[in-house]
C-alpha cells in the first residue's frame, strides 16, 4: 500500500484507512461532502459506519484529522503531477517515474516528497481524485 498508510498510527493501519476511504468516497457520492469537507450527516454517518465496519470507536476530531492528512497527501501528490516538469508515471508499477537526482532535490526542499518515492500510486488516482480534485487548490506548497 502507499506509504501515507504506511506511517498512520495503529488505529489508522492500512485496512482500516482503506475501509475509511471507501465510506468517505460513498458520503461524497450521497452528497454529504458538498465540499471540501463532510456535513454533519456525512461525519456521523462516517463515525457509525467506521464502528460497525472495523469496530473501533472514532470520534469527529479523529476523522477530521485523517482526512485533513489525506488532503495535504493530495495536495503534494497532485502537485508532483500536474506542476513538475522531469517525471513520468509507470501506468505497471503506478508510481512517479524520476532520476534519482530529481527526486534527491524535490527531497531537499520538501522531505514528504519522499512518501511518493518508489511507491505504488494507485490510491491518489483511484480514490484521491475523486474526493480532493475539484476541491482542493493545489497552489505553491513549498
Amino acid at each position: 500500500m502507499d506509504s501515507n498508510t504506511e506511517r498512520r498510527l495503529p488505529l489508522w493501519d492500512t485496512p482500516t484507512h482503506m475501509v475509511f476511504v471507501e465510506l468517505c468516497l460513498n458520503e461524497a457520492r450521497l452528497g454529504n461532502k458538498p465540499g471540501s469537507h463532510f456535513n454533519k450527516a456525512g461525519y456521523d454517518n462516517l463515525i457509525n459506519n467506521m464502528k460497525e465496519q472495523t469496530g473501533k470507536t472514532l470520534n469527529h476530531k479523529q476523522i477530521k484529522i485523517d482526512w485533513e492528512s489525506m488532503k495535504r497527501d493530495w495536495r503534494l501528490f497532485d502537485r508532483l503531477m500536474r506542476l513538475e516538469s522531469g517525471i513520468g508515471w509507470d501506468p505497471v508499477n503506478k508510481s512517479i517515474v524520476a532520476s534519482s537526482e530529481w527526486w534527491d532535490e524535490k527531497i531537499k526542499v520538501d522531505k514528504d516528497y519522499d512518501k511518493f518515492r518508489g511507491k505504488n500510486l494507485e490510491m491518489y488516482q483511484t480514490h484521491y481524485v475523486a474526493l480532493f480534485r475539484d476541491y482542493v487548490t493545489v497552489g505553491d506548497i513549498s
